[in-house]
């Protein structure tokens, strides 16, 4: 009994972790960056890497990484334990390190654990029949691209979840806690936390727990303002405001923020480009059911915030990407809580089962071609990169089997198809569910 269990979380996690990118991009080198120079050179600054990624701040002459700093902070203790038993041998292994440490800890872990406590949600229910669908869920959109990169989006995702969580069992403290945390990760989230906070106390009328929440949130301000301090020496100039590359200059008013564009509504929408209808396939059934219940207003009011908001924002698409990144964390409570309203039907439709299962295909063929670093300029990325990069076997390297092991990109990827036919008839099994 005990065996299946621990047997389908090992499977559970060897997937997660299966893919790794190969080439990060700026977005994960100047977090990189600033972890290998705190711990090597104990500053700050990314001066002696200013070329090498195009996501800096130049403020006070000296470049800076323009990210949140909680990911970054996250890293350091563990790059810093991991320098001292691996021993890098010259900067360009140091970097290296810095940036799987980074992706392990920041993306990869948090991704098991947001899956580890969607799966929980089904298990402590007692209805091992949905597992399959709820598994063809989460793995049929774009939430998954991003588990191999170190980025900011998963680790929000993880603590904007435990908000989620928090609010709904009570825990009102913590869950400020967490939204600090969520904001100290990726600014643009206190939009989501402020409406959470005020849908909660108009629906509630809880005065005492809405103030528990809002003070609990005070130690992630805190931390943002410090480290805005220390590098633009006002606690309230965030490091978007110096960003230094070319072609970038709309950052600099207003943060990039202007009015709504149509074209961001459509893109961020139903569009192929960056449509979450298209990335996020449960939103649809999702809406459905929410709908026929009367449920998850508090959710739906944010969603319709937030999109609102990121279309004003002048890099809306969020550059190299698959899919609408920027909506990533939402996206992993929109799951969530999809499963816990598929948990609740009394049947599961064959047609919801093909619907999941063609879009599972669908981006599991973009992650394997594209993975998640699609050109800005590319507006129709299935046709013009995924099947054509198909066609062609034209399969990226970003995987753990092809990188430390030299296999073929083509058998690994059988073998992850492997994996995950067999982690669903695993989980299938009666014995899983005993306690």
């Amino acid at each position: 009994m005990k065996f299946h269990r621990i047997g389908f979380y090992v499977l559970l996690f060897l997937l997660c972790i299966f893919f790794l990118d190969a080439q990060q991009g700026d977005n994960s080198l100047t977090r990189a960056f600033t972890v290998q120079n705190v711990v090597d050179q104990n500053t700050f600054s990314i001066d002696t890497f200013s070329r090498s990624t195009g996501d800096i701040a130049f403020v006070n002459g000296h470049y800076y990484s323009d990210k949140a700093p909680l990911p970054t902070l996250v890293a350091i203790p563990f790059y810093a334990l991991f320098s001292i038993v691996l021993v890098p041998q010259d900067r360009a292994h140091q970097s290296k390190l810095a940036i799987h440490v980074g992706t392990f800890f920041c993306a990869t872990l948090p991704f098991f654990f947001i899956v580890w406590m969607i799966i929980h949600e089904v298990y402590s229910k007692g209805v091992h029949s949905k597992i399959v669908p709820v598994l063809l869920a989460i793995f049929s959109g774009f939430i998954y691209s991003y588990a191999s990169a170190f980025w900011g989006h998963m680790l929000t995702a993880f603590f904007l979840l435990l908000v989620y969580r928090c609010i709904q069992i009570g825990k009102y403290y913590y869950a400020g806690l967490a939204g600090g945390a969520v904001f100290a990760c990726e600014y643009m989230y206190a939009i989501v936390i402020a409406c959470w906070v005020i849908y909660f106390f108009l629906d509630s009328k809880k005065m005492r727990s809405t103030v528990e929440i809002c003070l609990g949130c005070i130690p992630g301000i805190a931390l943002v303002m410090f480290n805005n301090y220390l590098i633009t020496s006002n606690p309230f100039e965030m490091t978007y405001k110096s960003f230094a590359t070319e072609g970038f200059d709309a950052i600099k008013t207003n943060y990039g923020f202007s009015f709504p564009m149509l074209k961001a509504l459509y893109g961020l929408s139903f569009s192929d480009y960056r449509g979450l209808f298209i990335y996020l396939p449960i939103l649809a059934p999702l809406i459905f059911f929410s709908y026929k219940n009367k449920r998850n207003g508090m959710l739906f009011f944010s969603l319709v915030i937030f999109f609102i908001v990121l279309s004003s924002f002048h890099f809306w698409h969020g550059g190299w990407a698959y899919g609408p990144r920027y909506l990533l964390p939402l996206s992993v409570i929109l799951l969530y809580v999809f499963v816990k309203e598929l948990v609740h039907q009394k049947t599961i439709s064959k047609w919801l089962i093909g619907y999941l299962l063609c879009f599972c295909l669908l981006h599991f063929l973009g992650r394997i071609t594209t993975g998640n670093s699609v050109p800005t300029l590319v507006e129709h990325p299935f046709i013009e990169r995924v099947f054509p990069q198909l066609c062609s076997l034209d399969f990226n390297p970003n995987n753990i089997l092809t990188i430390y092991f030299n296999t073929s990109p083509i058998l690994a990827y059988v073998i992850w198809l492997l994996f995950f036919i067999l982690l669903t008839y695993w989980s299938h099994r009666k014995e899983l569910l005993q306690k």
